[in-house]
């Protein structure tokens, strides 16, 4: 009953989300325009705090001083450096600029082809997809500001480090110098301490007026990141609905079918005029089989899905292949047949897939920022090994004791991967939920009391009533065995 409010709630997300999208471009516009030209201000405060590292390094007399004046001159370079990488920094910036805005462009026009439909699949995609690119867009404005941070920190050190500087050659050159040699040295410091004075005023206002546009940009990017952080809880309670309601039909769903599978495996042993223990086990580890080959296919399916949306997808970050998993798990339960039990796996794989994501979020989060290559091998690892699982399984997951044995003594990895299947099933499953995902319990607890019933002999079969029927017979039974044997019974 609450379905259709959730979507109402998910359709006013995204109309309250464009506006919020569309905002993105006037700030950095702004900041392109105020950071385009060269800062002369910049320029000249370098030049004088250059001019103060030759002036020590040239007299003399300040051996003491030179000590830091090379620790200055170090930091004035790395602060050269960091500015020389303004270029690049706004032309990354206005490349991620150009592209969020293509992406606007395409979402606003799904958005305008479904006016009546908002939480329609195909705009849920459109959010993606322009997602993606706002990650990217917001990830090279938070480069920038760090950027802009940089510089201040070097000018903060460099102000501190001039002032040290210069107090300590006053008191080197009161030190070491006299008469008109003292009152020269002076002088210089005096004319140079009044050029970088002026020459830092100059620079506090102009960037402060180059600052002004980051404001603005941090406000628009904040709107844009609550407006997205309200389309996602939207989304995760719809999502959480469909989930219920999958879980309650998909859980009555598995209790019949398991059903189905033990009386199957019943009436089977019922019919068999030849059956006995052993067909009691074979039966019990048929029933066994299925749910693990069940449970290898869901962790096989967990991996590929991991590997997909981590390397292949090659998203910005964690959080995009996080909404990359949740779109693929909605586009499932809308489509999803329960009968199919092919997409009931791939439900249970997402889902896995989901949490596995979760759960290492501290360690996958950095790894795919860097663009990690490793995490990409071994993630194909991970899936290789799933599939030799998955194929043990489909293959019977049989193994005769020689064979057993000789893993033990000079098995493979990938053997003895196997043995401990063999033993312990799912023990080598990266995606342990895939076990509880399988089912089985309801039809292997159904047969375990049925088995009970039956060596109660509660439950009389083909072969215990065939062997009745004989004793029962009136020529060849017991009673007839009995009459020969005692002929005053007849």
């Amino acid at each position: 009953d609450s379905m259709p409010g959730l979507q109402a709630d998910l359709g006013n997300s995204v109309a309250n989300l464009e506006p919020r999208l569309a905002g993105l471009e006037a700030p950095v516009v702004a900041v392109e325009s105020a950071f385009s030209g060269p800062l002369t201000e910049d320029a000249g405060y370098s030049a004088s705090l250059s001019d103060l590292v030759n002036f020590v390094s040239s007299a003399p007399e300040l051996q003491v001083s030179t000590e830091m004046g090379a620790q200055m001159a170090s930091v004035l370079a790395s602060y050269n450096n960091i500015q020389g990488q303004k270029t690049d920094k706004l032309q990354t910036l206005s490349d991620t600029k150009l592209a969020f805005l293509s992406a606007l462009q395409d979402y606003r026009d799904v958005v305008a082809a479904h006016p009546g439909d908002l939480a329609a699949p195909e705009v849920q995609d459109a959010v993606f997809t322009v997602r993606k690119y706002y990650q990217s867009y917001s990830a090279e404005a938070a480069a920038f500001e760090n950027w802009l941070n940089q510089l201040e920190d070097h000018r903060n050190v460099l102000s501190s480090l001039s002032q040290q500087l210069r107090a300590k050659v006053v008191a080197e050159i009161d030190a070491t110098t006299f008469g008109s040699r003292r009152n020269d040295l002076r002088t210089e410091l005096n004319n140079l301490s009044s050029v970088i004075h002026g020459a830092a005023q100059s620079l506090n206002t102009a960037a402060q007026n180059q600052w002004q546009p980051m404001d603005a940009l941090r406000e628009k990017f904040g709107s844009a990141s609550d407006g997205l952080a309200a389309y996602d809880n939207a989304r995760q309670a719809e999502q959480s609905a469909y989930l219920s309601a999958y879980a309650q039909i998909d859980g009555l769903h598995s209790d019949l079918s398991e059903y189905a599978d033990s009386q199957k495996a019943q009436i089977a042993f019922l019919l068999d005029t030849t059956g006995n223990e052993d067909t009691l086990d074979q039966l019990q580890s048929d029933l066994e089989r299925k749910s693990n080959l069940r449970a290898a296919k869901i962790n096989r399916l967990a991996a590929a899905l991991v590997r997909e949306v981590i390397v292949d997808a090659a998203p910005e970050s964690l959080e995009v292949a996080m909404f990359d998993l949740n779109s693929r798990l909605m586009q499932q339960l809308l489509d999803l047949d329960l009968g199919d039990e092919d997409q009931r796996n791939n439900v249970e794989a997402i889902k896995l897939a989901k949490s596995f994501l979760t759960g290492h979020a501290a360690s996958l989060a950095p790894r795919i920022l860097e663009s990690d290559a490793d995490l990409g091998s071994e993630l194909a690892e991970v899936e290789d090994r799933a599939q030799l699982v998955l194929d043990f399984y489909q293959n019977g997951a049989a193994l005769s004791e020689s064979e057993r044995n000789d893993i033990r003594t000079s098995g493979t990895d990938t053997d003895r991967m196997l043995l401990s299947e063999y033993y312990n099933p799912g023990s080598t499953f990266l995606f342990q939920g895939a076990l509880q995902a399988s089912g089985g319990d309801a039809a292997r607890q159904s047969f375990a009391q049925f088995r009970e019933a039956v060596s109660t002999e509660k439950i009389l079969h083909a072969a215990m009533d065939q062997e009745l029927a004989a004793q029962e017979d009136p020529i060849t039974g017991l009673l007839a065995q009995l009459q020969d044997a005692v002929p005053a019974l007849s």
